[in-house]
């Protein structure tokens, strides 16, 4: 009976070595786990903030890219203006010398 007893005990104390190594195991598992959520967690966070700095930083590029636009298509309207006065000068300066040459030959 006792040989009994003691094979019970040992097989006992056999299957509660192998629960507390299942549990342990399992409790291992779900650090682990957490561990991996924690760290998708973090880099879905950083992956957000590089996307909003790179979406700002473009608005400013934009903004900047505009306003060089815009610069520049005032320089070329007041250069278009400005030869156009120059040509309407030139053109009133031929027509000048065309009607001075006209008066001598004429004269």
């Amino acid at each position: 009976m006792i040989v009994i007893q003691t094979i019970h005990i040992v097989l006992t104390i056999v299957a509660l070595v192998g629960l507390a190594g299942w549990i342990m195991s399992y409790l291992e598992y779900r650090k682990r786990k957490a561990g991996e959520e924690l760290y998708e967690a973090k880099l879905k966070e950083q992956e957000s903030k590089h996307l909003d700095h790179l979406s700002k930083s473009m608005e400013s590029s934009d903004r900047k890219l505009q306003k060089v636009k815009e610069e520049y298509e005032e320089r070329i309207k007041s250069l278009t203006a400005l030869r156009e006065t120059e040509l309407e000068e030139a053109e009133d300066l031929v027509k000048a010398k065309i009607k001075e040459i006209e008066a001598v030959y004429k004269g």
